[in-house]
């Protein structure tokens, strides 16, 4: 039984998380996949032209078969667009995985740890579930297991979902390597529960989550039947320093939604909640005065 995320995505917790000498890889395969999940037609070849390296290169990187220096991780940051913060956990897991000596190897691993103690569940994201972050159909994918229907086939998710055979295999194939899903005697079994989750540290990868979740409601917006989704809006004076009070009430409110709705035995479909609280007027520039 899944639980839903308070704070707009999933973070499963299980007992064995994925290697941080390994989050480098794993970030590398999410932004590919996400690439891929907007347009088809986007490929390795594509993606390693984007970078500006050989497609040999970043193949070999993905397959956990070469290394990157330090340099070229830096250079692979700035291009990806990444913040200060996710360029840190990017090159200190390159660094973790491939320096030349065991010490220096050490070091960032212990550098990569303190990061998880300082921003906690945001970079435990990054360590943990990077790899789904980005892209909304990896935990599609983990509630329609849950339905009666589930038929278990790539085929069917591929049906359900209007994504590519290739690109749901792909994402099954993650699930099952960092240990969200495990599959026996040919049955997609989910393997961890989902818990709550804090975002307030910039990420580069859920921005990327939640574009691809505003785009999919625009598509809901324009296509779906009135009594089939639910979309509610308002506009109101605020004073900006309760925004963190207000935060609290809206994960308050997701957590009391979820308590009812997400424990239900019975399930023939999968949706989507997802809550908007932002300033749309100008803040006051004092540079200026």
């Amino acid at each position: 039984m899944f639980s839903k995320a308070l704070t707009g995505m999933s973070a499963p917790g299980y007992t064995e998380p994925m290697e941080n000498e390994k989050l480098h890889i794993h970030i590398l395969s999410r932004e590919l996949d996400s690439r891929v999940s907007k347009n088809p037609q986007y490929s390795l070849r594509s993606f390693a032209r984007n970078l500006g390296v050989a497609p040999s290169w970043i193949s070999d990187v993905l397959n956990g078969k070469k290394g990157i220096s330090v340099n070229k991780a830096s250079d692979l940051c700035r291009t990806l667009g990444f913040t200060r913060q996710e360029t840190e956990v990017f090159v200190l897991s390159v660094q973790a995985a491939h320096a030349r000596r065991i010490s220096d190897r050490d070091l960032a691993q212990t550098r990569l740890n303190n990061l998880s103690k300082e921003f906690g569940i945001a970079v435990k994201i990054k360590q943990d579930d990077l790899a789904l972050a980005g892209s909304w159909y990896h935990q599609a994918i983990l509630e329609l297991t849950e339905l009666e229907e589930f038929d278990h086939t790539e085929a069917w998710l591929a049906k359900k979902l209007n994504l590519s055979p290739k690109l749901i295999s792909s994402a099954i194939q993650r699930l099952v390597t960092i240990g969200w899903l495990k599959i026996q005697d040919g049955k997609m079994q989910p393997q961890s529960e989902i818990t709550e989750s804090s975002f307030d540290i910039p990420s580069q990868a859920i921005k990327n989550y939640h574009r691809e979740i505003l785009e999919k409601a625009q598509v809901s917006l324009s296509e779906d039947a009135v009594d089939e989704r639910e979309f509610l809006s308002m506009t109101l004076g605020f004073d900006s320093r309760r925004m963190q009070e207000a935060k609290e009430d809206i994960r308050k409110f997701q957590a009391a939604f979820a308590e009812k709705y997400f424990k239900d035995e019975k399930k023939d479909s999968v949706h989507q909640l997802s809550v908007q609280f932002f300033r749309v007027d100008k803040k006051k520039d004092v540079s200026n005065e």
